[in-house]
């Protein structure tokens, strides 16, 4: 089944109604398990300019995505997608594919040359969906825990 954007309900997350994206947003995040912490994150990174994104269709939450502008010294704007998930059940219908489409318009609206999304290692199936929507890999992250 696949949707289109007018069947989609797209909106900008605040603390009232972040809670309803919890359980997508432990899809993606499980170690995520109190709403106390999600608030407390919401609101730090709220305050790093952080955007929060919810999607709903029939009124029922669908997916989420966390979003923020950047631009390095060159002066390349970008756009980062720091977490995208489309819940499970919804998987496989096309809404992720309208998600990017809503973060690409949002993008071009803010005249950003890039868009940049970060995806664990492991998520394989998810890596296979950027690609199959015109993404590339283009660079390796390392990480290294310091505490």
């Amino acid at each position: 089944m696949s949707h289109s954007l007018s069947q989609l309900k797209f909106n900008q997350l605040d603390k009232k109604n972040i809670l309803n994206y919890l359980p997508i947003i432990q899809e993606l995040l499980p170690f995520v398990k109190k709403k106390e912490i999600l608030l407390d994150n919401f609101k730090l990174l709220s305050s790093w300019g952080r955007v929060f994104i919810g999607v709903e269709k029939d009124g029922q939450p669908v997916a989420f995505c966390q979003i923020h502008l950047d631009q390095n010294l060159e002066g390349l704007k970008s756009l980062i997608v720091d977490e995208l998930v489309v819940s499970k059940e919804f998987q496989s219908q096309g809404i992720g594919g309208m998600v990017l489409k809503y973060i690409e318009d949002y993008a071009s609206k803010k005249e950003l040359l890039i868009i940049d999304i970060s995806s664990s290692i492991k998520r394989k199936q998810a890596h296979k969906f950027y690609e199959k929507n015109n993404y590339t890999k283009s660079y390796f992250g390392f990480d290294k825990r310091v505490v």
